[in-house]
Formats: C-alpha cells, sequence, structure tokens
C-alpha cells in the first residue's frame, strides 16, 4: 500500500486533497485493470503497486531537464511528438 504522506506532508498543504482523491479514485479502479499499463507522467511510479493484475506497467515520462531526478524510475521519455515504443497500450493511465 502506498502512504499518501509521501506526496505531500501536511493537510495544509495545497495539493494534499487533490492527491488523496486521486489516490482513492486510482486504488478503487487499478485492482480491475489488465494488459499493459502505460502511466503517462509516471515520476516516482507511486501508484505501481496498485496496479495488481496488470500484464505490464511501463512510465513514461515528459523529456525534460527537471525530470533527470535521483529517485526517478521513468522506463521511457516522451520527446513531445512520437511515443518511444512500439509495443501496444491496453490501457493509459494518466496523472499530474
Amino acid at each position: 500500500m502506498i502512504d499518501i504522506r509521501k506526496f505531500t506532508s501536511t493537510i495544509s498543504d495545497p495539493v494534499y486533497i487533490l492527491r488523496s482523491a486521486l489516490y482513492k479514485t486510482i486504488s478503487q479502479e487499478a485492482q480491475f485493470m489488465q494488459g499493459n499499463i502505460l502511466d503517462f507522467g509516471c515520476g516516482t511510479k507511486p501508484y505501481k503497486s496498485l496496479f495488481t493484475i496488470a500484464k505490464s506497467y511501463v512510465g513514461l515520462e515528459i523529456q525534460s531537464s527537471g525530470n533527470k531526478r535521483p529517485d526517478s524510475v521513468v522506463d521511457f521519455f516522451y520527446n513531445g511528438k512520437k511515443f518511444p515504443f512500439k509495443t501496444k497500450v491496453s490501457m493509459l493511465f494518466y496523472h499530474y
């Protein structure tokens, strides 16, 4: 299970409510998603463990200098024009 505090430390953080709601929704739906999951905007893949029956889970991030963090677990970078792989994607999971 993901600790939502990983994203925000206090309820006074402006995005705490948004991310809490996002986590709740994803945790309810992800358990039913099968096939190849593409997490567009994956960052550190905080929701990966929720997709328990997915065939695969691939993280895609927009290519920019700000995305080269030490904790990055991005599988592929997107240049804004063409996806960097040929595998078909069954489900697209987008979050920010």
